[in-house]
């Protein structure tokens, strides 16, 4: 609702503002974690040796939600509804408030960001996906969050649980076994990623 109430130049610099803050968190939560992981140690050369976590069952409650399956789970979902859905807005390259999307779709480019966490409401939901430009979105995000490699075996795995299911009518596991089919043809066309 907020987002609707706000000019683009105003919701890009709180997209900004907020992206920043996050990545100040997450550095704070990442050292925070590394000397959870290692109290009493300083790491390499001279320095304070790291005190034991003083609130650690907040702390341990608090990394739970924040990696809660169920938000998580439920962002994942809207967001493969709308894998397709192109970019609304567009500017000169010059402008400052540009939006940068993998190919203008800013849902496919979300669920990239979020890695490997996406594969397994992505593998489900390509077998009941009834959009076949979805299903292509779908089938290129697995291979960029796991590679083409990888993408290929849980596709075929996903095939095979189908076919191995009791509670599928013939029609349903056709119809499944044919969008997996297609997923993996379209999967063997695409690029690996390169890691550098």
């Amino acid at each position: 609702m907020f987002f609707n109430e706000v000019s683009w130049k105003e919701a890009v610099d709180i997209s900004d503002e907020f992206l920043y803050a996050l990545h100040q968190f997450d550095s704070t939560n990442e050292s925070m974690l590394q000397k959870y992981q290692a109290p009493g140690f300083s790491g390499l050369g001279p320095g304070t040796l790291n005190p034991p976590v003083k609130n650690e069952d907040a702390m341990i409650m608090f990394l739970g939600d924040m990696y809660s399956i169920n938000r998580t789970g439920e962002l994942i979902d809207a967001l493969l509804d709308k894998i397709n859905q192109k970019q609304k807005t567009y500017y000169y390259a010059s402008n400052r408030y540009k939006l940068f999307c993998r190919e203008q779709r800013p849902a496919y480019h979300a669920l990239s960001r979020m890695g490997p966490n996406v594969a397994h409401a992505t593998l489900r939901k390509i077998g009941q996906e009834p959009e076949k430009e979805n299903r292509y979105y779908m089938a290129k995000l697995l291979c960029q969050v796991l590679r083409k490699k990888f993408a290929l075996l849980y596709l075929e795995d996903r095939q095979e649980q189908v076919t191995a299911d009791d509670k599928l009518t013939a029609a349903q596991k056709t119809e499944a076994l044919a969008r997996y089919s297609e997923a993996i043809a379209a999967v063997k066309e695409m690029k690996d990623r390169v890691r550098h």
